[in-house]
């Protein structure tokens, strides 16, 4: 299931070096049938221990967590883990500024913290595909793929469009097009459901000791999706791949 999860591009001598036990998780997620957040959460905290559970939670919601901060430690620490994992591009941004920052933050961190986010991000992606492969499957669905949007603030120029390792999409076109706002442009891709880290069904929340009680707002509102891409770019020329912001009013 893991294995499968990861759309078989995690090695599994990765996956025992990380995660020795990752064979009592694949029988677990094997009997997991839930389609939802709450269904997910409940196991989540089930097979994570209390240092993964603030771990993963302060990357997503901590001050300076993925739904907080763009750069932030928290998506730097998710960047790492997924590329240390070979499971997406080696890219975490195009800015070179930001990039010397983002690499002093890596050189400080030390290993045993790199293995519990990997290990956190194993256990994060396993139950998103568990639950999503669910719920498509309850509602009859013929492909294993959801529709995505990403609006981009910048003007369109027909160009290839250049992906880093993970990113945030939504299933909303209209929030799409917020992001883009009135110059810029919003992409249309279809992701297959091993190339979805965690969205609205799955992010993990401590049902226990929740350390951010906002958690999961932003999940909500703007039904983001955190995508994992191995590919480095894309042509979006097609008209059914990019649309112009200025055409928002048709939606």
């Amino acid at each position: 299931m893991i294995e499968e999860a990861f759309g078989y591009r995690l090695s599994q001598d990765i996956l025992r070096e990380v995660l020795p036990n990752y064979q009592d998780l694949n029988q677990k997620l094997i009997s997991f049938a839930g389609t939802n957040c709450k269904r997910s959460n409940h196991f989540l905290n089930q097979i994570m221990n209390e240092k993964e559970k603030i771990c993963l939670e302060k990357a997503f919601f901590g001050n300076n967590g993925w739904y907080k901060r763009i750069n932030g430690n928290g998506m730097i620490s998710l960047k790492l883990a997924a590329m240390s994992l070979g499971v997406t591009n080696n890219i975490f941004t195009f800015n070179k500024e930001t990039e010397t920052r983002i690499l002093d933050y890596i050189s400080a961190k030390n290993i045993d913290d790199q293995l519990l986010m990997m290990r956190c991000y194993i256990k994060q992606k396993a139950v998103t595909y568990a639950a999503m492969r669910n719920y498509l499957q309850k509602q009859e669905s013929t492909k294993m793929t959801v529709t995505l949007y990403r609006g981009i603030n910048v003007p369109y120029k027909n160009q290839k469009y250049l992906f880093t390792g993970l990113e945030s999409w939504t299933t909303d076109i209209a929030i799409a097009y917020k992001f883009a706002r009135n110059e810029g442009f919003v992409l249309k891709k279809e992701y297959p459901i091993d190339q979805i880290l965690a969205g609205r069904r799955s992010t993990f929340k401590n049902q226990r000791n929740r350390l951010y009680l906002h958690n999961g707002f932003f999940v909500r509102r703007e039904k983001e999706m955190i995508v994992e891409n191995f590919e480095k770019e894309w042509d979006c020329s097609s008209e059914t791949d990019v649309r112009l912001a200025i055409e928002k009013e048709v939606y």
